[in-house]
């Protein structure tokens, strides 16, 4: 199993330097200039990813050396159920989105699900109901499985983002609004400012939510004043759970102006799920075993 993450791993850092550095080279190379987008990296990387999150979780189970496959088979159709459950339900419970019910979305929460129930579950394993008993796991263990939970937050950031993330191109003048994911917009008009090295046009939203304030954004479109740059200086309203970014296109007539308006939620879960990648590999880095290892090979060459 351990074979199988590696060569899947691979198989996708392979397919994205692919991607990246072929259109790079053909155009040194005279060959021609070409594109490769969304459409190459979605026909690789995500069935090759979907592997990689399966055999993750099915790795959890394992052994470094040998592995009795009727233990392993048994501890596969809890956290298949949980999954295929969820991914079933949750889609409808979370909201609709333009086209009905999201696959994408479905398929994100069947990954996420199997693989933070794996984890879980071989937690329950080795401590029981005494939770106190997680202090005496290996940092090699725990580093595995905080790397485990971050993968799956990453997959949950990168397949709901795509799944939710809702995005319209407005013509808008002051007064006017637009409700977009449950968020209405108002855009209240646009001001000029000077800057310390640029001039601008200011924009200002107010979003709203239900009866609450959500936030105030300012958008700019900025001129800077020592190469004649402009620059579109999109506002953004961060939260763990979803981003909102408002832009500031050009200005239309009769006072109007093009605004870009997106709702694009879980996007902070992708930068979670690779902290939480890092630290975990950090810590089963700090393993006493993995230094006495060290220490064994240095006592070995040593004799030798």
């Amino acid at each position: 199993m351990l074979l199988i993450n590696n060569v899947l791993l691979v198989s996708s850092l392979t397919m994205i330097l692919i991607g990246t550095l072929y259109p790079l080279v053909a155009d040194v190379l005279e060959l021609g200039k070409i594109s490769v987008g969304p459409p190459y990296f979605n026909f690789f990387f995500v069935p090759l990813s979907v592997g990689l999150v399966v055999a993750v979780g099915i790795a959890v189970f394992t052994k470094w050396k040998t592995t009795n496959s009727k233990v392993l088979l048994s501890k596969i159709p809890l956290p298949l159920i949980i999954a295929i459950v969820g991914a079933a339900i949750l889609p409808w419970v979370m909201g609709d989105t333009d086209s009905g019910y999201s696959v994408t979305a479905a398929l994100t929460l069947l990954l996420t699900l199997w693989l933070l129930a794996t984890i879980v579950i071989d937690l329950k394993d080795k401590v029981g109901t005494n939770i106190k008993r997680v202090a005496k796991l290996s940092r090699s263990y725990l580093g595995m499985q905080l790397a485990h939970s971050g993968l799956a937050i990453l997959v949950l950031g990168v397949g709901m983002s795509a799944a939710y993330d809702t995005i319209r191109e407005l013509r808008m003048a002051p007064g006017d609004s637009a409700v977009i994911a449950d968020y209405q917009f108002d855009f209240k008009g646009v001001n000029p400012v000077v800057g310390p090295n640029f001039t601008a046009y200011r924009g200002q939203i107010t979003v709203i939510k239900g009866d609450k304030l959500v936030a105030n954004l300012f958008p700019e479109k900025r001129q800077y004043n020592a190469g004649g740059q402009v620059m579109t200086e999109a506002a953004i309203d961060p939260s763990l759970m979803r981003d909102i970014y408002v832009s500031l296109g050009e200005p239309l007539a009769q006072g109007a102006w093009a605004l870009s308006l997106q709702v694009k939620p879980f996007v902070r879960c992708i930068w979670l799920g690779g902290i939480l990648i890092g630290f975990g590999g950090l810590i089963a880095a700090t393993d006493r075993r993995y230094r006495r290892s060290k220490k064994l090979a240095n006592h070995r060459e040593v004799e030798a």
